[in-house]
């Protein structure tokens, strides 16, 4: 009998140790507790015989041997320490943009970035994925006093860095410079983000980089069971769509595609404004309003709400992808909201489970059973909606 080799999707969770995962803060707490409790009660006894001394190994000499503890058990964590985030400055300007300043003068440098809240592929036009993406990512190829290589020699002569990106949920323009080169930074930054002209050429060039790139992650079975996984939870919520797009989408994609969703969605009443470093509150404000400060506002495009109809019950998805050398699985469910009041206890109750390398998922198929190279989960989530994940691959015969 000819066996399948493919990517298996689980919208649900199997494993009865994951009943907690997507419960109440007090379940994670009490999860917490019981590991704690487990890891005291394996601690050695006061009278318990020591390890036996290791052989000398080759080519290492016995002193340098002897200085070489070796414990039969992983150490005790230290003792938390609190850390307090500074207090941020904050302003409105007058078009309702939203600054936000945390000074240090440990490093000579200054980050910021402008967040815009409603211009990630969650926007983007229906039947047409793939449009916030590559609004941002043409950002920083042109606008109307400098041409693409003009703005990568600029920051590159001062040793800093530009960069622009979309995820589902925002668009980012972030730059980092020394102090002294500050006002050249938040020039390039209202530059790109006002003034992006969105040639044609540079358009094209991007298309054709996107399609390639999807050509080979349709032959990935790591990414088709991803992106299968994303399908099955969300359906046909642009949160279960590739933020790149599909093929078909970007071939389709045109210049006045970009130019509207940068008129209707790059608002400064949606939009944040972070300094971070080198850098006092007043000069923070005084360059947000000189060079951000005219950007017109404009009336907020809500976007599309999640269905509520979301999967439940135990559904099993089968890719049938016959030249992969490994299975890829993915297995999960619908999980939180990024401002869920649980979030950050569930977040460490996932580094526990399956968020880092010695957590108990991947102790258990990778260093017990030898099952895979790795076995991970987490939790993605949104401003709408999230999902937990656990992932892992393994040869198709385990």
């Amino acid at each position: 009998m000819m066996k399948r080799r493919g990517i298996v999707i689980l919208s649900v969770f199997l494993l009865g140790v994951l009943g907690f995962v997507c419960g109440s803060h007090a379940a994670s707490q009490a999860f917490v507790q019981a590991d704690q409790t487990g890891a005291a009660a394996q601690k050695p006894k006061a009278q318990e015989a020591p390890a036996p001394k290791p052989a000398p190994k080759k080519g290492v000499s016995e002193a340098a041997q002897a200085q070489a503890k070796l414990e039969p058990k992983m150490p005790a964590g230290t003792p938390g320490k609190p850390f307090h985030f500074p207090k941020p400055a904050t302003r409105a300007l007058a078009n309702d943009l939203r600054v936000f300043v945390v000074s240090g003068s440990k490093e000579p440098s200054v980050t910021v970035r402008l967040v815009l809240t409603a211009a990630g592929s969650l926007y983007d036009p229906a039947g047409k994925p793939g449009v916030a993406a590559m609004t941002a990512n043409l950002l920083t190829q042109g606008t109307g006093k400098r041409s693409a290589q003009q703005i990568a020699e600029a920051i590159d002569f001062v040793g800093g860095s530009l960069s622009a990106s979309a995820d589902h949920d925002g668009a980012y323009i972030t730059v980092t410079v020394v102090k002294k080169d500050f006002d050249l930074a938040m020039d390039l930054l209202s530059d790109v983000t006002l003034h992006a002209e969105f040639k044609s050429e540079e358009l094209e060039r991007r298309r054709q980089q996107l399609l390639s790139g999807l050509q080979l992650q349709y032959s990935d079975p790591s990414y088709l069971a991803s992106v299968t996984f994303d399908r099955v939870v969300y359906g046909q919520h642009l949160y279960g769509l590739p933020d790149e797009g599909t093929p078909e989408s970007v071939r389709a994609l045109s210049r006045d595609d970009v130019v509207h969703f940068r008129e209707a969605y790059y608002v400064p009443n949606q939009a944040l404004l972070a300094f971070a470093g080198d850098i006092t509150p007043e000069a923070a404000f005084a360059a947000a309003e000189k060079y951000l400060g005219a950007w017109p506002r404009k009336d907020a495009v809500a976007a599309d709400a999640l269905a509520t109809e979301r999967p439940h019950g135990v559904r099993i998805f089968l890719v049938d992808k016959a030249d992969a050398v490994q299975t890829q699985i993915r297995v999960g469910r619908p999980g939180i909201r990024r401002n869920h009041p649980d979030y950050i206890p569930l977040y460490v109750t996932n580094r526990i489970f399956g968020g880092g390398y010695n957590s108990r998922l991947n102790t258990e198929v990778r260093q017990k059973k030898g099952l895979t190279y790795g076995a991970s989960s987490g939790f993605n989530s949104h401003k709408l909606a999230g999902d937990f994940e656990a992932s892992t691959s393994t040869r198709t015969e385990a």
